[in-house]
């Protein structure tokens, strides 16, 4: 007896497909206040849980660790590519108290995170639905992938953060 996952109906991955752009365009167009003391805690929360779906991947299903692997290492540096794009095009000025920044993404910002959506999208419509081996699998990658672009995103900022508190160059808030 095969295994299957539960089946959503379209209008609810649509539902889903909206609620996450929003996010993005919500989260990326809107300047937002970061502790640099708390700049990694979304980072290790999620890489943890990705540690654990990894490994409870491989546990479940041992015939595809090889494979597992691979898909760890590529959605790694896919991840980490889409976090340097992500930061090279997000802006980063000092907060008014030590240890805060502000960040603002763009456009483009936007546009490079529906990219990665979209490349989980199209895994996932290549895989069929009652594989849940492969399922698995890919969701296992997608949370390296999303674990590994959260951690650059943040060390970028922590990064330029430096450089700007180094260079002496802090710029006012905006009083909107």
């Amino acid at each position: 007896m095969t295994q299957q996952t539960p089946h959503l109906p379209p209008l609810y991955l649509f539902a889903v497909l909206l609620f996450v752009v929003g996010r993005f365009l919500i989260r990326e167009l809107r300047e937002r206040k970061m502790l640099l003391s708390r700049l990694y805690v979304l980072p290790g929360i999620a890489g943890c849980l990705a540690l654990f779906l990894v490994v409870t991947t491989a546990f479940l299903f041992p015939a595809t660790t090889v494979l597992l692997a691979g898909e760890t290492c590529i959605s790694l540096g896919v991840g980490l590519a889409v976090g340097l794009a992500v930061a090279h095009f997000t802006t980063v000025r000092l907060g008014e108290q030590p240890g805060s920044v502000y960040v603002l993404g763009s456009w483009i910002t936007v546009a490079i995170w529906i990219g990665a959506l979209a490349l989980r999208w199209a895994a996932r419509l290549a895989i069929p639905m009652a594989d849940v081996t492969a399922t698995q699998s890919a969701n296992a990658a997608l949370l390296v992938m999303v674990t590994a672009a959260l951690a650059m995103v943040r060390y970028r900022v922590a990064l330029k953060a430096k450089l700007l508190r180094e260079s002496g160059i802090v710029t006012p808030v905006s009083a909107a």
